[in-house]
């Protein structure tokens, strides 16, 4: 008789390989897509105090209008307590356009 289908053993086999292969690469996305989400807070927390911080630096503002972008650096925003942690955005390239700010890593 001709056997076409799997044993029962090799089916369970599969099964624990499929298993260990997600136990690893499972955590390794959620891992990326937390520090994605992590990094983007920053981003927004940032942005939402620089008017505030443009406040009290208006030579910075000044800056920022006529340049269109500076350079700023994120300890500063920590050490004036702006914010309370920086992690991904050490230095910061500050653009201003149409009213909004966009930020870039430097």
């Amino acid at each position: 008789m001709k056997k076409n289908g799997f044993t029962l053993i090799e089916t369970i086999g599969i099964i624990i390989v499929i298993a260990l292969i997600a136990t690893i690469t499972i955590p390794i996305i959620i891992n990326t897509n937390d520090r994605n989400r992590v990094e983007e807070q920053e981003k927004a927390d940032i942005i939402a105090v620089l008017d505030y911080y443009f406040d009290a630096h208006t030579d910075l503002k000044n800056d920022l209008k006529t340049n269109g972008q500076i350079t700023v650096e994120g300890t500063n925003l920590v050490n004036e307590g702006y914010i309370h942690e920086v992690n991904y955005y050490k230095i910061i390239i500050v653009k201003y356009s149409n009213g909004t700010y966009e930020l870039e890593k430097g």
